[in-house]
């Protein structure tokens, strides 16, 4: 890990900060929930590059491929961010080297889940045949041209309702501490990953490979819900009807793996999610059980 000041300057830290103890944490927690060596040893290789950036507290840098330093607004609603803090331009690919940004009031429950994605994130992406590279983080997938402009190459695959859920339930059960930031996409993550691994693996590898099976054994195992709709999960558009029929979906997916949500853990979801956001005419249960019923009509 390197630590940079607001001027992009590597320090020298006598001691280990406050953020690093938490970072050691961090690590030590996903040894024990990644069961495959080749994914916990991509993990191990790629944090010893993570930037931890002090901010002043109103912007954060990053360095372009181009060698420039940028200063950027640090948005005032957050603690801690996780961007790609250097970006390298090579003949064959774009080297990232991600970075998690601080401000002086961050709390340790925002630097986990900045951790996470920083984490997640492919460093070393290669160009294809036709000069495009993929970007991983998490289950958010981005593609980019030469120039690094956005290509829209492959939509069917990134879904970043599903990578926020799914950092937001690691940091939760990490701190045993639920904040109701993400609850909707939170609550979709741990019904899918219930039984299985396949949506952590697909979170943490870094090609797209466990993410395309994931996908599929989702269709595979139930018919209320496909790969797009997952796809289309997105906490910036919320389409609170989506969100009602893929959590029916994923509760469809879980009985195929022998888990079953009893109705008691079943209503403390939906209590959740009545809490955190808040329908206009009707209760996320009857919401959701709309789509329950619609199914065994079918």
């Amino acid at each position: 890990m390197k630590i940079i000041d607001d001027k992009f300057n590597e320090k020298k830290i006598e001691e280990k900060k406050d953020y690093e103890l938490v970072y050691d944490e961090t690590l030590k927690y996903l040894r024990t929930i990644i069961t495959d060596d080749k994914i916990w040893a991509d993990i191990l290789k790629d944090s010893n590059n993570i930037i931890i950036q002090e901010a002043n507290g109103e912007k954060y840098l990053i360095k372009t491929e181009k060698g420039d330093i940028l200063s950027l607004n640090f948005p005032s609603s957050a603690g801690a961010l996780t961007t790609s803090m250097n970006i390298e331009l090579k003949n064959d690919g774009l080297e990232i080297t991600p970075g998690v940004a601080l401000r002086k009031n961050f709390n340790k429950h925002q630097l986990i889940h900045e951790f996470f994605h920083a984490i997640s994130t492919t460093q070393n992406n290669h160009f294809d045949k036709d000069g495009i590279v993929m970007v991983k983080i998490g289950t958010k997938v981005n593609y980019y041209d030469k120039d690094l402009n956005h290509s829209t190459v492959d939509n069917t695959i990134s879904s970043n309702g599903l990578n926020e859920g799914m950092t937001e339930l690691l940091t939760s059960h990490f701190t045993n501490h639920y904040t109701g930031n993400y609850a909707l996409f939170v609550v979709i993550a741990r019904i899918l990953s219930q039984g299985n691994q396949l949506l952590l693996k697909a979170y943490f590898s870094k090609d797209t490979e466990n993410l395309e099976k994931f996908y599929a054994d989702v269709e595979e195992k139930q018919s209320l819900i496909t790969r797009q709709d997952l796809c289309m999960l997105n906490p910036n558009a919320i389409d609170e009807e989506l969100i009602a029929k893929v959590i029916a979906g994923a509760l469809e997916y879980s009985k195929a793996y022998n888990v079953i949500i009893e109705k008691e853990e079943f209503d403390k979801m939906m209590d959740y999610l009545d809490d955190n956001y808040i329908l206009d005419s009707e209760t996320w249960s009857e919401l959701v059980s709309s789509f329950q019923s619609s199914r065994s009509c079918d």
